[in-house]
């Protein structure tokens, strides 16, 4: 997925100061300043955040995985209407996540896949997230997580003969 955009809400006055996504009021000179996010994206903030902020302090340092959460919050916030009308809404969210924190730009050493999102089932597995957990945060079928978390052994009855060529 691309990038969908930086935020830029349009901000308006208002005659008493509002609360900051942030759970700060608004200097009184600067109204403006904050903004209230709809219910619904304030929701999904609270169920998403920690998770999100977790798995960015994986591979980044503190200030750097706070800024992927903001920065992906901010994108979807900016187009959280357009979100809202997809069916996979929070494996969007997951992907922007994924962009701002460039986690499978270097995975970390001992996670060994070639699949993206095995690689991030697996470091959410090591963050303590079951198996549903980790399929409502990705936006994936809790059975897609299960196959991708399961070991992979090959036994060898299992293997059909080599045929002769």
């Amino acid at each position: 997925m691309t990038s969908l955009a930086p935020l830029r809400p349009s901000l308006t006055a208002s005659p008493r100061p509002r609360r900051c996504v942030t759970g700060q009021r608004a200097p009184a000179t600067r109204r403006w300043a904050c903004w209230s996010p709809p219910p619904a994206l304030e929701a999904f903030h609270i169920l998403h955040s920690d998770v999100y902020s977790a798995y960015a302090h994986v591979r980044l340092a503190a200030n750097a995985a706070d800024k992927a959460v903001r920065s992906t919050f901010g994108v979807l916030a900016s187009h959280w209407s357009y979100l809202l009308d997809q069916p996979d809404l929070t494996a969007l969210a997951w992907e922007e996540l994924v962009l701002h924190s460039q986690s499978r730009r270097s995975p970390l050493l001992g996670v060994a896949t070639d699949d993206p999102l095995q690689y991030d089932a697996l470091v959410l597995t090591d963050l303590g997230l079951g198996r549903r957990a980790i399929a409502d945060i990705t936006g994936q079928y809790v059975g897609t997580i299960r196959y991708l978390i399961a070991p992979h052994t090959l036994h060898t009855d299992n293997l059909l003969p080599a045929r002769n060529r």
